[in-house]
């Protein structure tokens, strides 16, 4: 069963574009879980597949079908890290992973065939919303920080269109990469086609819809743009007398 998935994880990491992030994922070590008080129902017999660590105590977040959609179908979800978190799922082929050190305790993740991968010391303080759908991806690699109240989403929801062409003007799904030691600051929304470069920080309350933007750069505003280069940033609380080190 482990192999079936494996090859239904590189068939949906294909899709999404996203072969460099899950082929290097091995699950020799980890378990298939079809029945739990977590899990609905009908989520195997819909060919849906939750992985977890073989022998965690839990690892499974809590699941719910939308409200008004179909159940879902061929959904992999590889559940490391924290796991006190929820998951919206509708639609065909979605795609999650949480990485062991991952911390999102708290979480909600709206996930419709769409493709969220949480990497290594990607954490949160509260309240993170990542809304994933209509074949989007959310990238989030690896030792991002992201404030509380921070809402991801990969698209507006609902339809914006123009009255004569009846032509839909908005964006539909979206991909989101996040790279790696980028901070998030508190309320802040980032949209769709929005990609930042690793060591860069994104300011509090901006909204970042849509744009590429290069390292070591703060954003900031409504819309966001770049309002300071040549920065980085530390966890650390340091004092101004200690220079710190490269991350």
């Amino acid at each position: 069963m482990i192999a079936k998935i494996d090859c239904l994880l590189k068939e949906l990491s294909k899709r999404y574009q996203a072969q460099s992030l899950f082929d290097p994922i091995e699950l020799v070590d980890y378990e298939i879980v079809q029945s739990h008080d977590r899990l609905p129902a009908w989520w195997g017999a819909n060919g849906n597949f939750l992985v977890r660590p073989r022998g965690a105590a839990n690892g499974i977040p809590h699941i719910q079908l939308h409200p008004g959609h179909e159940k879902c179908s061929n959904f992999i979800l590889i559940c490391n890290g924290e796991h006190d978190y929820g998951v919206l799922v509708w639609g065909d082929g979605g795609l999650m992973y949480v990485a062991r050190e991952a911390s999102i305790a708290g979480a909600n993740i709206a996930l419709g065939s769409g493709c969220v991968y949480c990497g290594p010391y990607v954490r949160h303080t509260a309240r993170l919303n990542l809304n994933c759908r209509n074949g989007g991806a959310i990238f989030l690699r690896r030792d991002v920080l992201i404030a509380s109240d921070v809402i991801i989403q990969t698209d507006d929801c609902h339809t914006l269109f123009s009255v004569a062409e009846r032509k839909r003007l908005n964006p539909y799904g979206g991909l989101i990469d996040i790279d790696d030691h980028v901070w998030i600051g508190q309320e802040s929304m980032v949209m769709g086609n929005s990609k930042i470069a690793r060591d860069s920080i994104i300011g509090a309350r901006s909204f970042v819809r849509g744009g590429e933007f290069p390292s070591n750069v703060v954003l900031a505003g409504s819309p966001a743009r770049v309002v300071s280069s040549g920065v980085n940033w530390d966890f650390r609380d340091l004092p101004p007398a200690v220079a710190p080190t490269s991350s």
